[in-house]
């Protein structure tokens, strides 16, 4: 040869002087294709010479066209399932794009292989729905274990062990992360698949007969509801042992089970939309590669039915338990629903009460971590930084609200929380992207990071700033009232304000300022002025100030006209300025308040329209009225906040005192209230004595607010007769701490509350109370009551002090309601009280009401012999209590 000639098509030789154009061949890295050499694409791997290309490991190559040498390449599950073979081979036992699936009658290996499923291996699917119904068995029979024979340890227990589950749950959504994960926690984080219903662990291909990936996604959507049907089953079985189960104890059961599995249900659904790219350029799933997404028919089926778990799973467990969460408030204190907040003991039981919101923040972390790994599939450089900031957070809400009821289960989900951030952060090296397409990610997202701390500082001085030169603290609802006869009522309006609102309501007793401060709150920091208008509110000198301030500045102005209070006269507003003295008069002038300025507005205030309160209309007449201040002064109204108030037909705690004095019967209602809210036991002001006979074989504890006058009160002396009755010879506390008596329990709610003379304890026992039914019949009876009544050392309560002053103090009461210091532990005591408590009431009624009537009869057969001319028709209070009670027993 004289010349050297191109081999053509791309074509090279190994060696130089090849003298035959058979020793042309492609180079490696190339395939000969009709083209010529074609360089070899990702997913294959093209060794010199003729010979078509082969597939990588973990990648699966179609041909689509054998003359043109086109392939299309797909990326398998695992390295395992697709092993460097010739185009278009799998592993044996499997078939399909990318192997996706095992053959008929085949089950998955660990090599990546399928093997043919023999009779034993149906066996795990058996028997682990066999352990699945024995931990629900254990699961009822743990929830119903007597809580008096349980301690805080057992809660410990129990909290750590759920999270435990969670951290399970969130190693299933961090194998999805773009993260090549090594020995050993390769392998540990495979254990989190059973927690992720990973079907192949129970081999069940083997049981329906097919790898069907619709079929598997179908019966992961149906493992709750199975899981739910075994919990039925269970609780069915339980009604023929001598320890049956509650609905309650279902109920909550089921509502664990959620609250665990919420990362599981979240991440199975979402799996249709986990898509990833492929050499060819079209998409497929993660979990199964064979399936392209959103053109086979096969995934269309999958994302019709994801979208229908998403809507039964993810999204109608959170709006559940959101409202059930912002309910929550509202049904401790209104007393409605108290019972069914028990019922959800899964979500709020292991919380501490002022943290109770918690459950709902750990499922919106949870609902946040399923998410992370699909939302940044191709955005891989942001996952582990997200995930990170994710957990960071969640430590840092942890550990400033420590929400958790025992220190041991703060600790613990801390250190779970650290250990999660740290696996990350060593996981950083591991992660799957390319540096030269994620360079400008990376520097945006450090360059972020690097100036957070400076930017975070600016603003906390601006802030600071800001609060200098601006109002801390703007107010909606500003309360003016007479001290002396709306203080109690005005405590408890701003208690009753808080449930559905969320403005601010001034209080004076909580903000205690000086004139010129109080009435520039009025001025420049209040929407609403609200005049709770007793009968000396507008003759006392700072309310006056507060009126005029308003009037003069603008402030909407809202009366509430309370029983007793008599509007002024024109002469009266004339004479106004008499009612207060000169320094009186020079304090108001020294704040620009003129004489002509009150008069002016006074005038203007009595022609506004005005709400009514009658103070003895009971808690819903007080619901309306809060809803209409609400309404008039156009505060923001809480989300489903509901003014209705209802009364419990069981209170375990009983509040009553003077109900015949509205200031008095106003701090019973605040102690109903401030009580039941601390405790989260049901309380309920007592009113009437048919109400006690109702709700006094329900209740642990009487409480007695002592206030003047209280002692010559004959609705106090009538309920006070009904609870004592049959009393005198229990204890305080019995032996059984299951059973019930009343214990009393006294409050000094007065200054002016005084104890009674020997004079007043000769007269009461001589003579009564003076009232029909309280003469001296009942002397002797109402005396003994009384000195039993007074024996017990009253604790002070300032229903007009402070808010802070008034919950020390309501702490500081509450903690002689040993019986529900363990607050579960109590109830649970309850129920088994309650059980023979209706049955011996009846019995008792049945007996009183019978001994009653007798003697009416007998009465009405002397009385046609009696020459006093009695009125023998009427039946005595007694017999009107028993007779009401009897029927609607």
């Amino acid at each position: 040869a004289t010349a050297c000639v191109r081999c053509g098509d791309g074509q090279v030789t190994l060696e130089s002087g090849a003298d035959s154009s058979a020793l042309c061949l492609c180079a490696q890295g190339s395939f000969m294709a009709r083209s010529g050499c074609t360089p070899c694409l990702q997913g294959l791997t093209c060794a010199a010479g003729l010979e078509p290309p082969k597939q990588a490991n973990g990648f699966y190559a179609e041909v689509v066209d054998a003359g043109s040498q086109d392939y299309r390449v797909w990326t398998c599950r695992n390295k395992a399932q697709c092993s460097s073979k010739k185009v278009g081979s799998c592993p044996s036992g499997r078939k399909g794009r990318a192997c996706n699936n095992c053959k008929d009658r085949h089950k998955p290996r660990d090599d990546g292989r399928c093997e043919p499923c023999v009779k034993e291996d149906s066996l795990p699917a058996f028997f682990a729905g066999l352990v699945l119904f024995i931990i629900v068995m254990v699961g009822l029979v743990i929830v119903n274990t007597d809580l008096k024979e349980q301690s805080l340890s057992f809660l410990t227990v129990g909290a750590v062990a759920g999270q435990m589950f969670m951290v399970l749950q969130a190693f299933s959504s961090f194998r999805q992360l773009s993260i090549s994960w090594v020995e050993p926690v390769k392998g540990m984080l495979a254990l989190a698949s059973i927690l992720s219903f990973d079907l192949d662990f129970i081999n069940i291909s083997c049981v329906i007969g097919s790898d069907n990936p619709v079929s598997k996604f179908i019966i992961q959507l149906f493992a709750y509801p199975f899981i739910c049907a075994m919990l039925l089953s269970a609780w069915g079985i339980s009604k023929f042992t001598n320890k049956p189960q509650t609905y309650d104890h279902v109920f909550n059961l089921n509502g664990l089970l959620i609250f665990t599995l919420f990362i599981t249900l979240t991440l199975t659904v979402l799996l249709p939309f986990q898509c990833q790219s492929n050499p060819s350029g079209l998409g497929s799933m993660v979990s199964n590669p064979g399936l392209i997404c959103f053109e086979t028919d096969e995934h269309m089926t999958l994302v019709v039915l994801a979208c229908v778990g998403i809507v039964v799973y993810p999204v109608t467990i959170l709006t559940w338990l959101t409202y059930t969460t912002l309910k929550y408030s509202s049904r401790v204190t209104s007393g409605h629903g108290l019972r069914m907040v028990q019922r959800y003991r899964f979500l709020f039981n292991r919380f501490k009460t002022d943290v109770y919101y918690y459950g709902l923040v750990l499922l919106v972390r949870n609902l946040l971590i399923a998410l992370l790994p699909i939302v940044l599939l191709s955005a891989q450089s942001l996952q582990l930084a997200a995930m990170s900031a994710l957990m960071a957070i969640s430590s840092v809400l942890l550990a400033w609200s420590r929400p958790w009821r025992t220190f041991v289960a703060n600790i613990a989900d801390v250190a779970m929380t650290i250990c999660m951030i740290i696996l990350l952060a060593a996981a950083s090296p591991l992660l799957e992207i390319n540096l030269q397409e994620s360079e400008g990610v990376l520097g945006g997202l450090l360059f972020v990071v690097v100036l957070a701390p400076f930017v975070f500082g600016i603003a906390v001085v601006c802030f600071a700033v800001l609060r200098r030169f601006a109002p801390a603290v703007h107010y909606g609802l500003f309360l003016c009232h007479h001290k002396g006869g709306a203080g109690a009522l005005a405590r408890l309006l701003k208690i009753e304000l808080a449930k559905i609102t969320f403005t601010n309501v001034f209080l004076d007793s909580d903000q205690l300022q000086d004139l010129d401060i109080l009435f520039d709150i009025v001025r420049a920091g209040t929407e609403n002025l609200v005049i709770l208008l007793s009968s000396e509110v507008l003759k006392r000198m700072w309310c006056s100030g507060e009126i005029t301030t308003a009037h003069v500045n603008k402030v909407r102005i809202i009366p509430v006209m309370c029983d007793g209070f008599n509007p002024l006269s024109d002469e009266d507003i004339t004479n106004i300025p008499s009612v207060w003295s000169q320094q009186e008069k020079h304090v108001l002038a020294s704040s620009g308040i003129t004489m002509d300025a009150i008069k002016h507005a006074y005038f203007c205030v009595r022609s506004l329209p005005h709400l009514t309160l009658h103070r003895f209309g009971g808690p819903q007449v007080r619901a309306n009225l809060v809803k209409s201040i609400s309404s008039t002064g156009k505060v923001p109204v809480k989300l489903g906040a509901n003014s209705s108030i209802f009364a419990s037909d069981r209170p375990r705690i009983l509040v009553t005192g003077a109900v015949d004095n509205a200031e008095s019967l106003a701090a019973i209602q605040v102690f109903q209230q401030l009580c039941q809210n601390r405790m989260q036991v049901e309380t309920s002001e007592i009113t009437t004595a048919e109400q006690m006979i109702k709700c006094k074989p329900y209740a642990a504890y009487l409480v007695v607010l002592l206030t003047k006058g209280i002692l010559r009160d004959p609705g106090f002396a009538r309920m006070l007769l009904v609870a004592m009755d049959g009393l005198d010879d229990m204890p305080a506390v019995t032996p059984d701490m299951t059973a019930r008596s009343l214990e009393l329990v006294t409050v000094n709610a007065d200054a002016g509350f005084e104890f009674p003379s020997p004079e007043l304890w000769t007269d009461l026992t001589e003579n009564g109370l003076g009232f029909k039914n309280l003469g001296p019949e009942v002397g002797t009876q109402l005396t003994k009551v009384y000195r039993c009544l007074l024996n017990v050392l009253a604790l002070p309560m300032s229903s007009t002090g402070s808010a802070g002053l008034l919950q020390f103090q309501v702490s500081e009461i509450t903690r002689r309601f040993r019986r529900y210091n363990d607050l579960t532990r109590g109830l649970s005591m309850d129920r088994i009280a309650d059980m023979s408590a209706g049955q011996r009431f009846a019995a008792k009624t049945n007996q009183n009401l019978c001994h009653l009537l007798e003697s009416a009869v007998d009465g009405h057969k002397s009385s046609k012999s009696n020459a006093s001319g009695l009125d023998s028709k009427k039946p005595t209070l007694e017999i009107e209590i028993y007779a009401s009670v009897e029927w609607e027993l």
